[in-house]
């Protein structure tokens, strides 16, 4: 039975899910019935039915109480609710049935990320790299624990690893040039914005930031081109203007 185990991805992007492992071994009867429910399950929880879903996987629980995957996603649909104790102990039962199951690591860690538990966040975002040291996603999240500790250069290495594994992680590059601003090397804050813009042109923050990384080194007309990006793709963002009136003003 071709089951989907879901991933969140926080507060950072649009949920996305992936199949489990495909058993070709018979199905006997009552592994069809929870088969049944998560299917429903899945169905309202990609429709963001997320108490249809609840109510779902709890019926196919009953049945099976060590079903990872029915554990898993009701942790999902929970961490959608924004009920993130519920979603915690749900990830926690289902990684007592699939230990090493680096999706469900990264749900758990997403689940103390957005709740600042980052020591918690740290380990299991380690625990899934451990596991599969190319999950891209992993990496991204476990550099933005270690942004939100001010831990920079542990950040830096983070998403390196993460863009290696994904080049195409607008996201991870734009994060990557935080922290090397943070770190001072505004050079390569800038090399890692123009990345993130090149997979991205539209997203007035990133533009944004590479004003803030050019306006450093003093050169600033090249900043002052990157805030009116923002401010053309953000009009109504009050800081983006001030930051194009104050380097038009510096430049003078």
């Amino acid at each position: 039975m071709f089951i989907k185990k879901f991933v969140v991805a926080a507060a950072f992007g649009a949920m996305i899910f992936n199949p489990v492992n495909f058993n070709p071994a018979p199905v006997y009867a009552s592994e069809a019935v929870v088969g049944d429910w998560l299917t429903e399950g899945n169905d309202f929880l990609e429709a963001g039915n997320y108490n249809d879903a609840i109510q779902c996987y709890n019926q196919g629980l009953k049945i099976n109480p060590k079903d990872d995957v029915a554990w898993n996603n009701l942790g999902v649909a929970y961490y959608h609710l924004k009920n993130y104790s519920r979603a915690v102990d749900c990830f926690k039962r289902s990684l007592q049935f699939a230990q090493d199951d680096e999706m469900t690591w990264c749900n758990l860690g997403n689940a103390y990320l957005i709740q600042k538990n980052y020591d918690s966040a740290i380990d299991c975002f380690q625990n899934a790299t451990e596991i599969n040291s190319n999950y891209a996603n992993a990496w991204f999240k476990l550099g933005l624990s270690y942004q939100r500790l001010e831990n920079f250069e542990e950040a830096v290495d983070c998403y390196k690893k993460s863009v290696n594994r994904d080049s195409k992680n607008a996201a991870a590059w734009n994060n990557l040039g935080v922290a090397y601003y943070y770190m001072e090397n505004y050079p390569q804050a800038v090399k890692s914005y123009q990345r993130s813009l090149k997979l991205n042109a539209k997203d007035a923050n990133t533009w944004n930031n590479l004003g803030n990384a050019y306006r450093k080194q003093e050169i600033f007309d090249k900043a002052a081109d990157a805030y009116k990006k923002a401010v053309d793709l953000a009009p109504d963002n009050q800081y983006y203007k001030k930051n194009l009136d104050e380097v038009t003003t510096d430049s003078k």
